[in-house]
């Protein structure tokens, strides 16, 4: 049981760092399991918070140490880390404080947030997820568990990872897209 506590410890941690899909796979495949009585609640959720905001502060100096400097770097793909540093400093100057509820944890350090406004941030960006995505796939983990029926407890956990992936693909699909629409209002 140790094992899979660990296993979204740092799950969790890797998708608070910034890398979206495992800690969502993570925490709700552990709801699915508490939800089926192999795992407690309260500590699947505790564990989850834990182990993202340990990730974001994790993510957050990363950024704040070298980030800037990395995008900056010339090499592969210089023109989009360039205008996604644009597009950053627009954001983080005009929105400072929404930007970092909804930018990922290294881009917050790469812009230079205030260290008490990342902390706040962090808490509340960390609890909501660790409520939303465990609750909900936590009390719809029952009636997933009944639709799933005999397929077994792997082929759920391998059903959440392909979600997980899904999300990430289409988070990254739409961040994308929406940086193709902000450079063509910008000519």
């Amino acid at each position: 049981m140790v094992g899979e506590y660990a296993a979204l410890l740092a799950l969790a941690g890797v998708g608070g760092a910034g890398l979206p899909g495992p800690g969502d796979s993570g925490l709700i495949a552990a709801a699915l399991l508490a939800a089926d009585g192999h795992l407690n609640l309260a500590a699947v959720l505790l564990v989850a918070y834990l182990g993202s905001l340990l990730g974001r502060t994790f993510g957050y100096q990363l950024g704040a140490k070298g980030g800037r400097s990395l995008m900056q770097r010339p090499g592969w793909f210089q023109g989009l880390r360039a205008s996604t540093l644009e597009k950053g400093d627009r954001l983080f100057g005009r929105f400072p404080r929404a930007a970092v509820l909804l930018a990922p944890a290294p881009i917050a350090g790469i812009y230079g947030v205030r260290p008490a406004i990342f902390v706040m941030a962090s808490l509340a960006v960390s609890l909501s997820w660790t409520l939303s995505t465990g609750l909900i796939a936590y009390f719809l983990g029952e009636a997933a568990l009944d639709v799933v029926g005999s397929a077994g407890l792997k082929e759920v956990l391998v059903i959440v990872v392909l979600a997980g992936a899904g999300l990430a693909c289409r988070t990254l699909w739409q961040r994308r897209r929406a940086g193709r629409a902000t450079a063509a209002s910008d000519r």
